[in-house]
């Protein structure tokens, strides 16, 4: 039977049941059902598996507690899914029991411990190491978890390893220190440091004490310290001594001297002993240090709160903290009682030194008026120091900061605050923007020359931090840098940079306590060089030998670079106190301590006397060798102050600034001002930003009018009345002219200067007055019609006529601007004017189509003497 074709096109029904039968068929066929292969070995598993044309994979392992190992726990795809023939069957099959019993290993070798623990399929997890005098070296002493325990696989266990029998410390408390040593080195351990101890219960030369202590099993070689007895010396009580009398008791006494620092005190005087350790009486050690505290002078005292107290109670209260009372300035006040203190300075709870002067200002009571701050944060500095003066106010201080927000130029905050209410006169400080912060460039790796340039081309100051070796990086070149890179910061701010000196290829020796003369050539035989020397005293190093150098020994350095060394001077000095006296007392005073006078400065002082040390350097009490120069600041007299800009104030202003300033108002006279007002400052003397003393006059200038004015108009008055009009606006009339006028007689024809401009006060004016009216005259009227409007009124200005009515109209046949008619008609007799008739055209814009423009204007009436036109005004 042939096989029918499937793909034909047959019409009978038959054919298409049947090809659906056959492919059915074909596709069971071709199709494999999934074994379960779970619960058998691996082996049998992957047998059946083949068998059945699929493949296994192993694919993972598990632990089981129940199933013997290589037994398969789970089969993808499942058993009797139905799958292509070639499909891959994962498997995962049990490679060991879930949970082990931790085996015995103690006193199992190590190595064989591990294997034990390798074959349970644990893991061997920290080892620790003891000595045992019971197990043997490289054999388990203990273990953890410990044996029989039920853990998961793969559990750690924490073993602890013999490393042979213990070394155990001796008894030696009570022996000699000899027989101590035998004893300890006989145990296989070393002497450490043997340190001598006060001990009454033993006599001298017997060991007293060991660490660690007798019986502690230790590691073999390891060090034990000894306490030895010695005779016990009693401290000296040095309390209330000078430093150096406290120094020689200690040594007297058998001690040596300990550390020496400073403290306020006062109740000792300065350079004398507070206080000592040990303690005066206490048995100690002979040689061992006593430390010292040494007074520096009175503590610093804290300023007491006396704003709102009255004058008098802030005076006591300044006194019972130790403190005067210094300047005492009056000032008006709205919310502080006359007689109480407004504001003090330096304020309350800054620590300063006892005896030092409060400035205080205090009330007068109710000011006047105040003013209120504007606000002027956003500002131009101008437009802020145009409204701050305005304000009656005065701008102190201006200080610049960079902003990435406030543009360059402009007002970032200012000081009082918008808003407050202050006296007139008031000091404003502000902030003012240089525009956008800088930002720290990046110069590691480059020179010190183009690092520079690049720091300071970002508006920043650069400094050598340190110089440092480097084996990668070239002499001359940054290392590093302080801030980093990237961030923004504040103009002139500083950018610290460490410089490398080049390679690593020199080490600086160790000279100290050698002479100054073979510290030298030490160091000059390593490669180096002495840089700078400096000297000091010691109590501990002889003079002229070396204390310490830098950098220090043992440092990786380059070639050739300095070492700076400090030379001792010999035995330490107690600086004497010089400040508060004379020059000369003070010279003198360091000269007899075997001291010298080295520079020699001046610095003002408003509570100082001219002449007197204020500082020295050396401070008091330090300590210092023989020979020390003492550099002195001493008082050229009271701080002077500058003078401040008073021009455009009034003068209370003026007067309430000087005072805030400690200055003095001198003599007050006038001047003319076109620009200040009535009694406002214009001129002062000394000029601002001047520096001088405290309670210096200033002389005020004050406005007493302006030095121009606007001339008065005068026409249309009388003679007499424009007169007075001038000589009251300060002018002088100088000449009279009369004409005839169709002005009334007597009345101001013209002036010159004319009215409304700007002359000197003492203008001499000259006057047109009217003498009446003028005889009539016909004059004959000159024919306009056909002429534009311009000639035409010139026509009548040049004739004597004046321009009368204009009126206006459209024409198909006159051009525009031209004159249709008048009126007069030419030829006839006319005594004041004509009336034109004409037609105007105008343009919106220039190039727009021209538009006639129907309509009247009414002209100015001028007299013809002038000569000057009337201008219609058209309205479209």
């Amino acid at each position: 039977m042939r096989t029918p074709d499937c793909d034909s096109r047959s019409p009978k029904i038959l054919w298409g049941t049947l090809c659906g039968v056959l492919f059915t068929l074909q596709a069971v066929a071709q199709s494999v059902t999934v074994p379960d292969v779970v619960t058998l070995l691996l082996a049998d598993a992957e047998e059946v598996l083949t068998s059945a044309g699929l493949s296994p994979v192993l694919e993972n392992v598990g632990c089981s507690d129940e199933y013997p190992l290589t037994t398969i726990l789970s089969q993808d795809p499942p058993a009797g899914a139905v799958v292509s023939p070639g499909e891959t069957i994962f498997l995962i099959m049990v490679s060991g029991p879930c949970s082990v019993t931790v085996p015995d290993i103690r006193g199992m070798d190590f190595d064989l411990a591990e294997i034990e623990l390798f074959n349970l399929g644990l893991i061997r997890g920290d080892l620790t190491v003891e000595c045992s005098d019971t197990v043997p070296a490289a054999h388990i002493i203990d273990q953890n978890p410990p044996p029989g325990t039920l853990v998961q696989a793969g559990t750690s266990v924490a073993v602890t390893v013999s490393d042979g029998i213990c070394y155990r410390v001796p008894d030696v408390v009570g022996m000699t220190l000899s027989a101590a040593e035998l004893q300890i080195t006989t145990a296989g351990l070393v002497t450490g440091a043997v340190l001598p101890v006060c001990d009454d219960r033993y006599p001298a030369g017997i060991i007293v004490g060991q660490s660690p202590p007798a019986g502690t099993a230790v590691e073999p070689g390891s060090c034990v310290m000894l306490q030895i007895s010695t005779a016990c010396l009693a401290v000296p009580n040095v309390s209330g001594l000078s430093r150096t009398s406290a120094l020689q008791a200690i040594r007297s006494a058998g001690f040596a001297a300990g550390v020496v620092w400073q403290e306020c005190s006062n109740a000792i005087a300065a350079g004398n002993v507070i206080s000592q350790s040990p303690p005066a009486g206490t048995d100690a050690v002979p040689g061992s240090q006593v430390d010292l505290v040494i007074s520096s002078g009175g503590c610093p005292v804290s300023v007491p709160a006396v704003e709102g107290l009255s004058q008098s109670a802030a005076q006591a209260a300044l006194t019972g903290a130790n403190l005067t009372a210094g300047l005492i300035i009056q000032q008006c006040s709205n919310t502080v009682p006359a007689g109480n203190v407004i504001f003090q300075r330096p304020s309350a709870g800054t620590l300063i030194a006892r005896g030092s002067a409060v400035d205080l200002v205090v009330s007068t009571g109710q000011c006047e008026r105040y003013v209120t701050v504007p606000s002027v944060t956003g500002l131009t500095e101008s437009a802020a120091t145009t409204l701050i003066t305005a304000t009656e106010l005065y701008l102190n201080r201006i200080d610049r900061q960079c902003s990435d927000t406030v543009p360059a130029g402009r007002v970032i905050n200012q000081t009082p605050s918008t808003g407050a209410l202050v006296v007139p006169g008031a000091s404003v400080d502000l902030v003012v923007s240089t525009g956008g912060c800088p930002v720290i460039p990046d110069v590691s790796g480059l020179t010190q020359e183009e690092a520079q340039s690049q720091i300071i081309a970002a508006g920043l100051t650069p400094a050598i931090l340190a110089q440092q070796c480097h084996e990668t990086v070239s002499a001359g070149v940054v290392i590093s840098q302080s801030p980093a890179p990237g961030g923004s910061t504040v103009l002139g701010n500083t950018v610290n940079l460490v410089l490398s000196t080049g390679p690593c290829n020199a080490v600086v020796p160790d000279v100290t306590g050698l002479q100054e003369t073979e510290a030298g050539p030490a160091l000059e035989a390593a490669g180096l060089v002495v840089g700078q020397m400096s000297v000091q005293c010691s109590d501990t190093v002889e003079a002229g030998r070396v204390i310490s150098h830098t950098p220090a020994a043992g440092t990786p350095v380059s070639y050739g670079i300095p070492v700076n060394i400090v030379i001792s001077g010999g035995n330490c000095l107690t600086a004497p106190g010089v400040t508060g006296q004379p020059l000369g007392d003070a010279q003198s005073a360091l000269q007899d301590g075997g001291f010298s006078v080295g520079t020699v400065a001046q610095s003002c002082s408003d509570s100082i006397a001219e002449g007197t040390v204020i500082s020295q350097n050396p401070p008091a009490g330090a300590s210092v060798a023989a020979g020390t120069s003492f550099n002195l600041v001493i008082s050229s007299g009271p701080c002077p102050v500058t003078v401040p800009a008073l021009e455009g104030r009034s003068k209370a202003v003026a007067e309430a600034i000087l005072t805030v300033g400690r200055l003095t108002v001198g003599a007050v006279t006038t001047a003319c001002s076109d620009t200040v007002a009535l009694n406002a400052v214009v001129g002062q003397s000394p000029p601002s930003g001047t520096q001088v003393l405290p309670g210096t006059a200033v002389n005020l200038v004050l406005a007493s009018g302006p030095c121009t004015v606007t001339m008065p108009a005068v026409t249309g008055q009388t003679e007499a009345d424009a007169r007075q009009i001038l000589l009251a606006a300060g002018m002088s009339v100088s000449t009279v002219t009369y004409e005839c006028d169709g002005v009334p007689k007597d009345e101001v024809i013209s002036q010159t200067p004319a009215g409304g401009v700007l002359v000197t006060v003492g203008t001499q004016v000259t006057l047109v007055v009217s003498s009446g009216p003028c005889p009539p005259r016909t004059i004959s009227v000159p024919d306009l019609v056909g002429q534009n409007q311009i000639s035409a009124v010139s026509w009548l200005v040049s004739s004597g006529l004046q321009v009368g009515t204009v009126t206006q109209e459209c024409s198909d046949s006159i051009a525009g601007g031209t004159v249709i008619r008048q009126d007069p008609e030419a030829g006839a007799g006319a005594l004041f004017r004509v009336e034109l008739e004409c037609h105007q055209v105008f343009r919106r814009h220039p190039g727009d189509e021209v538009i006639a423009v129907h309509g009247k204007g009414q002209a100015m009436l001028i007299p013809f003497r002038d000569h000057v036109i009337g201008v219609n005004e058209v309205k479209v």
